[in-house]
């Protein structure tokens, strides 16, 4: 189990690297989103 957990933590902290950097990205204020 601590083994997934290894794996788990440095895949979801990439991803939330690249969510970060895709919402920098975008307009601020888009139709897609509903926060601006």
């Amino acid at each position: 189990m601590s083994a997934l957990w290894l794996l788990v933590v440095p895949v979801a902290g990439f991803a939330w690297y690249v969510f970060g950097a895709v919402l920098r990205a975008v307009p601020k204020c888009n139709e897609d989103f509903v926060f601006c």
